[in-house]
């Protein structure tokens, strides 16, 4: 929660105004989440605030409803028990957020979407193989 809140402070003074909206309420549902109270309820209403925020506060067009598109999705699948699943939809998000980093300027961020993305296709990979070598 602490990244994610120094996230939002980065957007923020970046001019990433959707990219510091959804991280301040990606630290609300990781808090909710940790309290094991991030019911399909909850999720819903983050996803709903986040989506109206972002379209109230989006300066950037298009790049503007990365962070929000990339969030809904990995808020309303995170629960997913698949590993590999969930491993995709790490890289789906953070490939939006690379994009969105680098268009604000936030190239560490970027780069720390890179190395998840690249630890993720990784993890996959592993995983892959040893499913293979257990048929």
């Amino acid at each position: 929660m602490i990244q994610i809140g120094l996230y939002a402070i980065s957007n923020l003074v970046l001019g990433g105004y959707t990219g510091a909206i959804i991280n301040v309420l990606c630290c609300f549902r990781d808090f909710l989440c940790y309290k094991d109270k991030l019911g399909i309820k909850e999720k819903v209403i983050i996803v709903i605030a986040s989506t109206a925020l972002s379209i109230v506060f989006n300066n950037m067009g298009w790049i503007g409803y990365l962070p929000v598109i990339s969030t809904a999705i990995y808020i309303m699948f995170m629960s997913v028990k698949d590993v590999i699943k969930f491993k995709y939809l790490t890289i789906f998000s953070m490939v939006a957020w690379a994009i969105y980093n680098f268009y604000i300027k936030l190239y560490t961020g970027m780069a720390f979407n890179i190395f998840t993305i690249i630890t993720c296709i990784i993890a996959i990979v592993q995983i892959y193989k040893k499913r293979k070598l257990n048929n």
